[in-house]
């Protein structure tokens, strides 16, 4: 496999801007280094998964609610009007 950022960042190899957000047992959540920018949050596994149906049952739990947090928090401290974005499962080892 070529390298992978998101591997990179999850194994402390790169640093990100901004740093880490928040940590559960299977997912991070980070400030958005790629082509969305600045304001954008990234929810990515600490294992490197290429597919949805790689996920684990455990995965899968933790995923949901954690986004519901996430988006929650932004809503309470940004008042913003929408929550939405796309969901990547390409991360971590």
């Amino acid at each position: 496999m070529d390298s992978c950022i998101a591997c990179d960042i999850i194994n402390g190899n790169m640093e990100l801007p901004g740093g880490r957000i928040y940590s559960t047992v299977y997912w991070v959540v980070e400030h958005c280094i790629g082509p969305f920018g600045v304001g954008s949050i990234i929810v990515k596994l600490k294992r490197h998964c290429v597919h949805y149906w790689e996920l684990q049952n455990e995965e899968v739990m933790e995923v949901g609610p954690l986004l519901k947090l996430i988006t929650l928090a932004i809503e309470k401290v940004l008042k913003v009007d929408q929550r939405g974005g796309v969901i990547s499962v390409m991360q971590g080892r």
